[in-house]
């Protein structure tokens, strides 16, 4: 069974506090995005409307982490695929 976003943005959090390795510049870029994420599932259960621009900033983040942040990248992959899946 596949997670849903929150439960991948928990996910996310917990990895984020408990990496050793993170650069403080990749850690910011993270928190941003998936704060980003989550202001985002609020306004979609108002509007309706998604972020397009936070699904490709999304896309790139994945690009970008995947070689020194293979699990937090796989957590955004997962997200990425949730969005993709409902169809935004």
């Amino acid at each position: 069974m596949s997670k849903t976003v929150h439960e991948n943005l928990i996910d996310l959090q917990y990895q984020l506090k408990h990496a050793r390795n993170n650069k403080e510049a990749d850690k910011a870029h993270i928190e941003a995005l998936a704060d980003t994420i989550h202001n985002q599932l609020k306004l979609d259960e108002i509007a309706h409307e998604p972020d397009m621009s936070m699904v490709e900033e999304l896309g790139l983040a994945v690009g970008e982490f995947e070689q020194d942040h293979p699990r937090l990248a796989a957590t955004l992959k997962s997200i990425l695929l949730t969005f993709h899946n409902i169809g935004i």
